[in-house]
Parts: structure tokens; C-alpha cells; sequence
């Protein structure tokens, strides 16, 4: 099974924008489980083809993939497969498109505190994408609707 070609775990991708994917050994230490969480993120669109991961595009999905990657709340298995982890964002932008408050939602293996997870976060993203807040949600939550289904 090859990654979504407007990802970054895609190899065209990262030579196309010479973005380095570092590779991460899985641990034998005790796993964190799978936690379904929203993120409130904000952006400016300027440098970006929307938010919708697309081939050959640099989208703010795949920048944002990458930084939950780079931070290790997204295993290699997972990474360049939204589906694995159930992505499911408010609104898709067209290019150039800025917001202020963005929904997304994700399954990560994320520790309990989440404010310092999303201190990590941020620091893997470009300074013109931000992850504002983020929340446990339950199984059923979708950011495309905004409530439980």
C-alpha cells in the first residue's frame, strides 16, 4: 500500500518540496493508546494549495500530518494514511484561504496533557500554521459536523 501522493510520507513529495521525514524506531516501551482528539488550528494560507491533501500540492493537511508525525503522536504505520486515522476536517479551504479557528479531528497516540502536546505540535509546524487548542473527544465525534454523530 503506497501514502496519498499529497503526503508527505510520499517520497515524490518530499523531494518535490525537499522536506526531510525522519525515521522512528517503534518502541518497545509501553504504547500509548489511541485517543481521539479535536484541533483548533489557525492559518495563513498564503504558501499553500488549500487545505485538502492533493498530489504534488503543498496543503496545510500534509504540513499538519507532518508535524503530528515529527512529534510522534502519529506512528509510521499511520503516516500517509489519513484514513488509518480517521481525519476529518470542518471545511476544506481553496489556495490562499486563511482561517482563524479551523476544526480537525484525529486518532494520535497522544499523551494525557494535551496543552504540552500541542506545544510539540507547534513546534513541527511552519510559524503560518498553528494548532490554538485541542480536546478529547469521543469516538463518535466529527469535525465535519461538528458534533457526535
Amino acid at each position: 500500500q503506497t501514502p496519498h501522493e499529497g503526503s508527505f510520507a510520499c517520497l515524490a513529495l518530499q523531494e518535490q518540496f525537499q522536506v526531510t521525514v525522519p525515521t522512528f524506531e517503534e518502541s518497545a516501551a509501553i504504547k500509548i493508546p489511541k485517543r481521539k482528539v479535536a484541533m483548533l488550528l489557525g492559518y495563513t494560507g498564503t504558501k499553500y494549495a488549500g487545505f485538502q491533501m492533493n498530489a504534488h500540492q503543498r496543503t496545510l493537511h500534509a504540513q499538519v500530518e507532518l508535524a503530528l508525525y515529527k512529534s510522534q503522536y502519529l506512528s509510521q504505520t499511520n503516516f500517509g494514511f489519513p484514513h488509518k486515522y480517521s481525519w476529518s476536517n470542518a471545511a476544506r479551504t481553496d489556495k490562499g484561504v486563511h482561517a482563524c479557528a479551523q476544526v480537525v479531528s484525529c486518532k494520535l497516540e497522544i499523551p494525557d496533557d494535551l496543552q504540552a502536546a500541542r506545544q510539540a505540535i507547534n513546534t513541527h509546524l511552519p510559524g503560518d500554521i498553528r494548532v490554538l487548542d485541542i480536546v478529547k473527544v469521543s469516538r463518535a465525534f466529527c469535525a465535519k459536523t461538528q458534533r457526535d454523530r
